[in-house]
């Protein structure tokens, strides 16, 4: 299968029967995020293509939360990274491989939410943690 068909039969059904595609959460396709870098050359000014992600996922129409990339099932699971790893840094999101694993389920949208929300508590324990070592640094 190529990656559109991959989209077509295997992400999309998966991400609906998550929920991903019931009011309030919206599922997006195909979507250009970003403008597109301008260039300058001499005196002359283009732009770049935007970015673009296979899918968007959004927890409300106004809260993106995770970016799905798809590939050919041909394709390695890391053959996306490089490219899911750019949109990451783009739009700071979380990342799911459909492909990453025969059979992965996809997250419902609360599922994602709440482990979203661990990883968060985690990294502000870390930050604490880090902060109270700097303190007793400084006595």
């Amino acid at each position: 299968m190529n990656e559109a068909d991959t989209c077509r039969t295997l992400v999309t059904p998966n991400l609906q029967a998550a929920g991903w595609d019931s009011t309030p959460h919206v599922l997006s396709e195909q979507v250009t995020f970003t403008d597109g870098r301008i260039v300058v050359t001499g005196r002359k000014a283009w732009r770049r293509k935007g970015k673009r992600a296979d899918y968007i996922l959004r927890y409300r129409p106004d809260l993106p939360i995770a970016v799905v990339e798809a590939k050919a099932d041909t394709e390695e699971a890391g053959a996306g990274l490089q490219q899911a790893n750019e949109l990451l840094v783009s739009v700071n999101l979380d990342l799911k491989s459909p492909n990453a694993a025969v059979g992965l389920a996809h997250l419902p949208p609360e599922q994602l939410v709440e482990d979203i929300m661990l990883k968060e508590r985690r990294i502000l324990e870390i930050l604490e943690d880090i902060k109270r070592q700097l303190a007793e640094v400084k006595r």
